[in-house]
Order: C-alpha cells, then structure tokens, then sequence
C-alpha cells in the first residue's frame, strides 16, 4: 500500500513537472519568434557583409552588437528547452545505464533491503547471498509438492554449532583434493597457525608457544574456507547417491533427482522413506 501511494504521488510530480516545462518552453517560443521578426535581424547578414569589407557605419556595428546578443539569449533558450525535455525523458524512460526494478510482492522488498544491508566480507558477491536464500524456498516448494503425492525422508543437519570446530586437518584435505597448490595452502595454514603467546605463572611470563586456532564466526577467511569444508560432504553425498546408497527424490516428471540441499549453515537430506537410507546418510555424516 505504501509503495501505490508513494507512486502516485510521483505521478502527481511528475505531470506538474510537465504542465510547468509547457509553459516555460511556450514562453520561451515567444520570446524566440519576436527575435526572429525583428526588420534588424532579417539584415543580419548584411550587416556580416559590411562589416567584412570594412564600409559599416557605426550604426551598423551597433545594430550587429545588440543581434550578436539576441542570437546568444536565442541559444540559451533552445539550450534550456533541450534541458528541460531530457529531465522530463529521463523521469519517464529513466537512464539508459539505469532499470528500475519491479517487486511482485512485500516479501521481494524485504529481500531487497535486506540484501542492501548485508556487511559482506570483500570479494563475496550478493549473488552468492542470493542463492543461500533460495534454499529454503527450493525446500518448501518441494515440501509442499510431496504432501500431495508421496511420502518422503528430511534429514536436516545443523553446522553452525560445529562451525568453529571445523578440524584443519580435513580442511587441508579438501583444500589439496580441489587442488590448491602447497603455497596456497602454507598461506592459508598460516593466518591459522601463526600465533604465538606465553601464559603468567605467579607473575613470570612463561617461554612463548603456538597456538593454532581454527576457524571462528566472523573471520573474513571463515565463509570461503567453510565452503570448502562443505564442499567435502557433498561430495561424499553425491556419491553415495551415485552408488545408490542414498535415493534421493524425483521431483515432477523429470529425471532431475535431488538428494541434498545446502543452505547457510544447514544441510537438508532429502530420500525416500526408508530406513536403509537414513542408515546410510547417518554414516556419510
């Protein structure tokens, strides 16, 4: 409701905008062919002729003077009717680098400003925002398709309590498997690894000592390493669903079969019902 009253009251502007560019551009017209009528101006080039060949009386120079200056108003006005009309193309067609974004419904605007309010570490990109949130809509879409067909398993995982458990050995693991090079690897090892401290004992410090931290809530390296770490049990999901160990479920009449859906820190199983496969994907986790 809000945003129909805010549009038409831009309407309401924007035809203001308009009736008052009319009249100042009508005016302007006028002004324009009284200078045009005026007996000087149809002997202006008579004038420029004179003035050439060096016979123009001094009469004649002030009569070019005072043309010269009704030909720069003449300008300046054709150049603010111009104005004028690009301010009100804009309004209407907007900018050609510009498109306005068209929203269906309140829960789209909510996912507007809540993606414009979102502190992203640098380097993530607003699009990777956009497909966590489209997990659950994936999910209660499908939900909602299977209470009307067939039952089927959930099995729902939640990784952010073990988000800052996350062990580096594995971590290293996946990050040799994807294929990262030993340098990249040391770099990384080392924003983890890096540490050092000592502990006061009755008031002395004692001798220094790594401490090697894994990664933590909040860290700008923790997302892209967390993906990484998530990218190990999808592809022990995925083969387990290869070898048939885990269904999965057919949506619609396609061979499209989905057996797992990530979402921020949580991880949805979707089989079929049976016990055999909640077995099974107890044990890939």
């Amino acid at each position: 409701m809000r945003l129909f009253v805010q549009a038409r009251a831009a309407k309401e502007d924007l035809r203001k905008q308009y009736v008052k560019c009319k009249d100042i551009s009508s005016q302007r017209h006028a002004l324009i062919d009284k200078f045009l009528e005026n007996e000087g101006w149809k002997d202006y080039e008579n004038l420029e002729s004179k003035i050439d060949s060096n016979i123009a009386t001094l009469e004649d120079q002030e009569t070019h003077i005072k043309l010269l200056h009704d030909t720069d108003k003449i300008d300046s006005f054709e150049a603010l009717d111009l104005q004028q009309k690009s301010r009100i193309k804009l309004d209407i067609e907007g900018d050609k680098n510009f498109k306005f974004l068209m929203v269906s419904s309140i829960k789209d605007v909510e996912l507007i400003l809540f993606m414009a309010s979102c502190l992203m570490a640098r380097g993530l990109l607003s699009h990777f925002i956009r497909q966590i949130l489209d997990g659950p809509l994936m999910l209660s879409e499908m939900i909602d398709w299977f209470k009307k067909q067939k039952k089927m398993l959930i099995f729902k995982v939640d990784f952010e309590k073990a988000f800052d458990s996350v062990s580096w050995k594995y971590l290293d693991h996946m990050l040799h498997v994807i294929g990262f090079g030993l340098t990249w690897r040391s770099w990384i090892r080392s924003c983890l690894e890096s540490s050092w401290t000592s502990i006061l004992v009755n008031g002395s410090p004692t001798s220094e000592f790594s401490v090697k931290c894994g990664l933590w809530q909040g860290d700008p390296l923790s997302p892209f390493l967390f993906i990484i770490f998530i990218e190990g049990l999808h592809m022990a999901l995925m083969e387990a669903s290869h070898f048939g160990l885990i269904r999965g479920i057919k949506i619609g009449s396609s061979d499209i079969t989905l057996s797992h859906i990530f979402y921020t820190y949580d991880v949805v199983i979707t089989t079929e019902w049976s016990s055999l496969d909640m077995d099974n994907s107890i044990r890939v986790l």
